[in-house]
């Protein structure tokens, strides 16, 4: 069994992120509001990764190849990190919500938030 110095991979400074949203968070959440924070989310988590140690030395096309094909997953787990700060669960609500008034007001048709989704 190979044993990883995980000191080696990451420092104590890569556990300790810290996410600002926008303050007050207005109620209901608008689309503004969430397109904000995801926007601020995916931009701590790129930085994130381009600080890793083990990193720096890879070529940057090679960086940049590696994050467009896996910054979804990225996301998600940044997502499940800042869980205390941004509730999946609250967020999908609000789209769900917005989806469904600009549905009701004839902006938005059914096939078109079928195809989103």
């Amino acid at each position: 069994v190979t044993t990883i110095n995980i000191d080696c991979i990451l420092e104590a400074r890569h556990f300790d992120l810290e996410l600002t949203t926008l303050q007050p968070v207005p109620e209901p959440l608008t689309v503004h509001y969430i397109g904000e924070t995801a926007s601020r989310l995916l931009f701590l988590t790129v930085n994130w990764v381009k600080s890793i140690p083990a990193l720096k030395d890879f070529a940057v096309e090679y960086l940049s190849d590696l994050l467009r094909a896996n910054w979804s997953d990225l996301f998600v787990l940044s997502l499940a990190q800042f869980a205390h700060t941004v509730s999946l669960a609250t967020i999908l609500t609000a789209i769900m919500n917005h989806l469904h008034g600009t549905m009701s007001r004839g902006r938005l048709t059914a096939d078109r938030i079928k195809h989103v989704m």
